[in-house]
């Protein structure tokens, strides 16, 4: 007789997981050997640091632009903070 299509497909698709389920397990087994992923690698953020120093030298400017209406209603404001001033200018 005539093997159905399930019947052959069911086989097919449990070794499939158990191949999977092996290679999983010899990846686990692989990494808790080698130790890899058991510290955490530093990493330092160089834009931080630098965003966060408060030298004489440093200074922080934002620019917002206004929507384009017309030439008498065009306005931008600039706002630029440093350690020993604070800024704030308005265009129009």
């Amino acid at each position: 007789m005539k093997r159905s299509v399930i019947q052959r497909i069911i086989p097919f698709i449990f070794v499939v997981v158990i191949i999977g389920l092996v290679i999983a397990a010899i990846v686990s087994v692989v990494r808790i050997v080698t130790g890899s992923g058991s510290q955490p690698i530093a990493q330092t953020d160089t834009s931080e640091i630098a965003l966060l120093k408060t030298t004489a030298i440093s200074k922080v400017r934002m620019k917002i632009r206004g929507p384009l209406v017309g030439s008498e209603k065009f306005r931008t404001y600039q706002l630029s903070v440093s350690p020993s001033s604070r800024e704030f200018h308005r265009y129009s």
